[in-house]
């Protein structure tokens, strides 16, 4: 699980992988290998 920091809810995790400040425009993707064609956590500015 990961905590981007920014909350639209009121809702916090109570235990977290890891915790990735982000903004308002930067969301956290996910790609699989077997899937997207590549591997990897990536932050993207929308």
């Amino acid at each position: 699980m990961l905590d981007r920091g920014y909350r639209e809810i009121p809702i916090q995790p109570d235990f977290c992988g890891r915790i990735v400040p982000t903004s308002n425009d930067e969301t956290v993707d996910l790609r699989l290998r077997k899937v997207d064609g590549e591997e990897g956590i990536f932050l993207c500015k929308n």
